[in-house]
């Protein structure tokens, strides 16, 4: 049954609608995992230039010697290399 002063050729455009709603929630939903997943990769980098860090200072604070070479060792086993040291 057709809706009064509704035109035969209007038949299905509410399903050409709802394809488009979905493809949007889609588009929505792939860009929130890609946005997570960013966030996600910048925290484990900083806790790795964290980690190396505190790993340098507490070499340092034991009386050992090139902290940087030891940041690099902590910052290698988290999955992330030193590029300065100072």
């Amino acid at each position: 049954m057709r809706a009064p002063g509704a035109a035969a050729h209007d038949r299905g455009s509410g399903a050409v609608l709802v394809l488009g709603v979905v493809a949007v929630a889609l588009v929505l939903v792939a860009a929130t995992g890609l946005v997570g997943g960013a966030h996600a990769a910048r925290a484990r980098a900083a806790a790795a230039a964290d980690l190396a860090a505190l790993a340098g200072a507490q070499h340092v604070a034991d009386g050992g010697a090139d902290p940087c070479g030891h940041a690099a060792q902590a910052a290698g086993r988290n999955g992330a290399s030193v590029t300065s040291c100072a």
